[in-house]
């Protein structure tokens, strides 16, 4: 029987339930991972010639999110359709449920060494930056993995919510703080000419949002937000994942790599102002911001061309200045 509209006046809308909560998630979390496996794609076709450790943790994270995205369409079925209408299954776990604390805790390692070695190139003091950073996301994956072996054993959510909790706390310290280098590095790097006039808000939200990690960052300290607010309820688990998809991929597809196949020779008996091109050719292959630099002298460039006539070869000589 439909609700009279004397009752809908007078207690208002209901409010959503956290089986609704969820399953926008997981909503949300698909449609993530469609554009996560686009990404792919075209990565796979843009940069065929990549180091194997970047396709190594590109594939292994790839595989990750896919596994994970399963489990999640499983949480949905094992609470919407296998028990409906069933108010006691909420306080229970399931399978799909008990292991994506493990699933997520090595996607957040996994995305974070990309990020942790962005961030090692910047320079000396930022790589202690990233030994504390990794530290902290072993340890939250040890911890997840905890928690998915808690809830088998125990099927305590209470447990496997606290353990989990820390965990996600110190993900979200180490991704603050590699985040935050990012952010430094970035605007230092364009404060030196890089930052065109005409930049619009969508390149300053892909640079300082999302290619620093940034978004992520943020929804990781949503999530532990609402976990301290409500420990007990699948609002955080919704949260968390949409925040365990990466923006790994759209970092690396958008890497100019400029020196890619080019060769230079030079005199070696005359000082060449290249050597840093291979350092530079290091950066933009991990999409490191360049900070702004000295301007470097010409170098100059002669051309020898040889050329044939009836009366036999003749030599000819051409100087240039590059900048």
């Amino acid at each position: 029987m439909s609700p009279s509209p004397s009752s809908l006046t007078s207690s208002g809308p209901a409010p959503p339930s956290p089986l609704t909560v969820l399953l926008l998630g997981v909503v949300f979390g698909i449609l993530l991972h469609g554009s996560t496996l686009h990404q792919a794609y075209k990565y796979a076709r843009s940069f065929p010639r990549d180091s194997p450790f970047i396709k190594m943790l590109v594939f292994a994270m790839v595989l990750l999110e896919t596994v994970h995205t399963a489990f999640t369409m499983h949480l949905v079925y094992f609470y919407l359709v296998l028990n409906y209408g069933n108010v006691a299954a909420l306080a229970t776990g399931s399978v799909s449920l008990n292991v994506l604390p493990a699933i997520a805790g090595a996607i957040v390692l996994t995305s974070q060494l990309i990020l942790a070695r962005r961030v090692a190139m910047l320079g000396r003091v930022q790589r202690i930056v990233v030994y504390i950073a990794i530290v902290l996301c072993v340890a939250e994956s040890a911890l997840a993995i905890l928690g998915t072996i808690v809830a088998f054993l125990f099927d305590n959510r209470t447990i496997v919510t606290s353990v989990t909790g820390i965990g996600l706390v110190l993900a979200a310290i180490a991704e603050l703080m590699m985040s935050t280098t990012m952010v430094l590095a970035f605007r230092h790097a364009r404060a030196g000419g890089t930052r065109t006039e005409h930049e619009s808000p969508i390149d300053w939200w892909e640079v300082y949002i999302v290619n620093t990690g940034v978004l992520t960052c943020l929804f990781n300290v949503l999530t532990v937000l609402l976990a301290v607010s409500d420990p007990h309820g699948l609002g955080f688990i919704a949260l968390s994942i949409v925040g365990t998809r990466r923006n790994v991929l759209s970092v690396l597809n958008g890497r100019q790599i400029k020196l890619a196949g080019m060769e230079i020779f030079v005199d070696p008996s005359r000082p060449v102002f290249l050597a840093h091109a291979q350092r530079d050719a290091k950066n933009e292959l991990w999409n490191v911001p360049k900070a702004p630099g000295p301007a470097s002298e010409g170098v100059e460039v002669k051309i020898v061309t040889e050329t044939e006539d009836d009366g036999g070869y003749t030599t000819g000589r051409k100087a240039g200045s590059l900048a």
